[in-house]
């Protein structure tokens, strides 16, 4: 019952920032709303992003380019294969899952690291600004925990710490309100509660900064884009320039789990 609700707790937080993305570019609010990923802010990539048509368009990447996004992607997926077996959360202690996290996150920042880096040498310096202020959009408030983000708004040691702080706390009464909906039954609730949860996170988030450094996260957002949850997933017959007709799949022909969710641990 623990392992399912910690695992419940990531997919919503992963759901609840694309919940909010797809708000924001309805209009629904700006300043940054978002769900909580892990401890780099979690969720989507930005070459996972650039399979989004949307977000291929708006950053007006070229046929030659997504052939060489395309590459890039199918080289990074056969590296991540040699990462090794993942221990079974499920027989660890408490100690062994922290540690385990903690691996995985500087895993997935330096994955991400040499991707952007990549990337970097396919997009030109507009192109990759975009990108990057799309990637913010989708994470959220999410982003906030992203050490890029925290330089780029030149947060303190002091903001940081309460960041995390702030997030583990949050995450906690995720696990404790989703043990009650389970032990209650009520499935109905679902939505209203989630709809709750990420209103409350994102305010307590967003509320650990200054109103300047609220003004200088928006400002990194850029201008709004218009994405969906189907967009961000892989819907039917809109899941990006890799997306072959149909769901978004991956190079293999596979249902690509990449796209738009957290990984789990």
């Amino acid at each position: 019952m623990r392992n399912m609700i910690i695992t419940l707790t990531v997919v919503l937080a992963g759901a609840l920032a694309v919940t909010d993305a797809m708000a924001q570019g309805r209009g629904g609010g700006r300043g940054g709303r978002g769900g909580f990923g892990g401890g780099g802010g979690g969720g989507v990539t930005l070459a996972q992003l650039l399979g989004v048509e949307k977000v291929a368009d708006a950053v007006k990447l070229t046929d030659a380019q997504k052939e060489q996004v395309q590459e890039m992607r199918r080289e990074m997926r056969g590296e991540r294969g040699d990462r090794g077996q993942r221990g079974n959360f499920r027989d660890m202690t408490e100690e062994e899952r922290e540690k385990a996290r903690e691996e995985r996150a500087a895993q997935r920042a330096e994955q991400e690291k040499a991707e952007a880096e990549k990337l970097a040498s396919i997009l030109d310096a507009g192109q990759m600004k975009r990108l990057k202020e799309i990637k913010v959009q989708v994470q959220g408030a999410a982003a906030l925990l992203d050490p890029a983000v925290q330089t780029e708004l030149g947060l303190s040691s002091e903001t940081v710490a309460k960041l995390k702080e702030t997030n583990e706390e949050a995450q906690q009464e995720m696990r404790d309100q989703m043990r009650e909906m389970f032990s209650s039954g009520d499935r109905e609730g679902f939505r209203e509660k989630m709809t709750e949860m990420r209103d409350a996170m994102q305010k307590k988030l967003l509320g650990v900064l200054s109103d300047s450094e609220k003004a200088a996260f928006t400002a990194m957002q850029g201008d709004k884009i218009d994405i969906t949850v189907q967009d961000l997933m892989g819907g039917r017959g809109r899941g990006g320039f890799n997306a072959g007709g149909g769901r978004n799949r991956g190079e293999g022909g596979g249902r690509n789990r990449d796209a738009g969710r957290p990984e789990l641990e």
